[in-house]
């Protein structure tokens, strides 16, 4: 399963970025991540779940995954995120860096 993940906005605008691979992390990590993308129902999820009028301090999070031949791509905030991929997107910022600028 391979997972790219971006977190845009906040107060200090920072962008962070995850590029994950479940091939490549320790057996624990990937069986980790794994129980929570299908914790989440990430397959089955819209792809956007962006609120109404976000706070201009939210956080916007970018999640594309690939398993096998499923693929899907979701867009949300923080105040439209389901409590069921909060795990995940909790998970998945911890794992990012900031984006280094071109």
């Amino acid at each position: 399963m391979k997972i790219h993940f971006q977190r845009s906005g906040g107060l200090a605008g920072v962008v962070m970025e995850a590029v994950l691979d479940t091939a490549s992390l320790p057996a624990e990590k990937a069986g980790e991540l794994e129980k929570l993308v299908q914790s989440a129902n990430v397959f089955s999820a819209p792809e956007n779940l962006v609120g109404p009028q976000g706070s201009a301090d939210d956080f916007q999070y970018r999640i594309a995954i690939e398993d096998g031949a499923r693929r899907h791509s979701i867009v949300l905030d923080g105040q439209a995120t389901p409590a069921e991929m909060k795990p995940l997107v909790r998970w998945l910022t911890a794992a990012a860096l900031p984006k280094k600028k071109s």
